[in-house]
């Protein structure tokens, strides 16, 4: 990072005015909007000019500014639909609007259909099932749906219509995602399900096992009303997308899982597993609703533990958005539960929260006492992760009570055992609290050498 300090940055954003998503100057930084406006009329017409390959008239020009308001990519389009119909030439040998406007579509969504449905059969066919796999699609999945090996005339031709253009030797995308809606909602509802199963048929027989693939698979399972294939790759697709800290991505597959998901476990897992990327998004709000939520399900189905975790988190969030009564309450209830079903690992836990309650009162005694339950509970468990992040808990009292070589002591622990565990979020905070302990130790030299 220090290598980019003195390298030149350029951030682009896109906003739209008027709509709240204007782009946002930052104090200190130099910055240039470039708006982009509808053309012309002189713009327009060298526009149309090129795309019809003749001089347009001033009618024709206004004609066409009327429909697309100076739109480049829509004055393109219209002007492409316009090309298959004859256009007249008028004495002074400029094209003219077609004598037939009041026959001609009004609305760009229906040029674009007319666009497409004028193609040839096959480039046609091919473009509907394109738009089936997306805005961009891979040209082996559209070959296979296609049952034809090779599909290279007909890419060609759809580069020609200015349909899509190629992003790579494998990928292909849709010059505009009108293009894509239009081929996608011409088509009958029956015959969608149809291309979305073979899709997703395709598509595993490209790339089998491929944990990459669990996303689209889900949803083109989902749009062929194949349910239960769809619920099969939604949940590692929302795992995978939590791993990676997408977490908008991984909310959306999570509800998703949760909506198609049958009544049981299944269900109330996808709604605890969504609590859970939202309060670690901070979304505290909509996490605190679906751990709720969550507790009740699993409480339903006579899953007291896990009842027991939801009711857990929740009385976390509770104390920490300052609603102690409420927070205390939950963790109480999520104790109940475990005396119903015992799970340690989930009762060291609660035993963490109350810890680090009692850490931020006035009040501490007995933070001690706690932590040492927590140790304990996480080591009858045989949770690893659980007893490594007590351990850190204890050093954290240990640095608030300025015993420093104790909490080092146990930050070491922690970072040596993440490290083993390959537990890099785990890692980097032991690390960071480490560091802060060595600074106030005295030891800078170590400090910096951990930062």
């Amino acid at each position: 990072m220090d290598d980019l300090a003195s390298d030149p940055v350029l951030w682009i954003e896109l906003g739209r005015p008027g709509t709240g998503s204007e782009p946002a100057e930052a104090p200190g930084i130099p910055s240039r909007g470039i708006e982009l406006v509808s053309l012309d009329s002189a713009a327009a017409e060298a526009l149309i000019r090129s795309e019809l390959e003749g001089e347009p008239s001033r009618e024709l020009t206004e004609f066409i500014l009327g429909q697309t308001g100076g739109n480049p990519f829509f004055v393109e389009q219209y002007c492409r639909f316009l090309s298959r119909r004859r256009l007249s030439e008028g004495s002074d040998g400029r094209l003219e609007p077609p004598s037939f406007i009041d026959g001609l579509p009004s609305g760009l969504g229906s040029v674009l259909i007319a666009r497409i449905d004028s193609l040839p059969s096959g480039v046609r066919s091919a473009v509907h099932a394109a738009a089936v796999l997306g805005r961009e699609f891979e040209t082996a999945v559209l070959s296979g749906m296609l049952k034809r090996e090779d599909i290279g005339p007909i890419l060609a031709v759809g580069v020609e219509e200015r349909i899509w253009q190629p992003v790579n030797e494998r990928e292909f995308v849709f010059r505009h995602a009108l293009l894509r809606d239009a081929a996608y909602s011409m088509q009958l509802g029956s015959r969608l399900k149809s291309l979305h199963a073979l899709a997703a048929g395709t598509t595993t027989a490209i790339h089998p096992d491929d944990p990459a693939c669990h996303d689209v698979l889900a949803y083109h399972y989902e749009r062929a009303g194949m349910i239960p294939e769809a619920v099969r790759h939604l949940k590692p697709a929302a795992a995978q997308a939590a791993r990676s800290y997408l977490n908008s991505q991984a909310i959306d597959l999570y509800a998703r899982l949760a909506a198609l998901s049958p009544e049981g476990r299944g269900k109330a897992e996808a709604v605890f597993d969504r609590a859970e990327v939202e309060r670690t998004s901070g979304a505290w709000s909509e996490a605190l609703a679906h751990f709720r939520e969550a507790a009740s399900l699993f409480g339903s189905l006579g899953l007291h533990g896990r009842a027991a975790g939801a009711l857990q988190r929740t009385g976390r969030i509770l104390l920490d958005i300052g609603e102690d009564a409420a927070g205390l309450e939950a963790l109480d209830n999520a104790e109940t539960l475990l005396d119903l079903e015992e799970d340690y690992s989930i009762r060291s836990q609660i035993l963490m929260v109350r810890a680090s309650y009692m850490l931020r009162s006035t009040d501490r005694s007995g933070v001690e006492e706690v932590l040492e339950r927590g140790l304990q509970c996480a080591m009858l468990s045989g949770d690893e992760e659980q007893y490594l992040r007590v351990r850190g808990g204890m050093g954290n009292y240990d640095l608030e009570i300025d015993n420093l070589s104790s909490a080092i002591s146990h930050y070491e622990a922690v970072m040596e055992g993440a490290d083993r565990l390959g537990n890099l979020s785990l890692k980097a905070l032991s690390l960071g609290n480490l560091a802060l302990a060595c600074a106030y130790m005295g030891d800078d030299e170590r400090a910096r050498a951990l930062f």
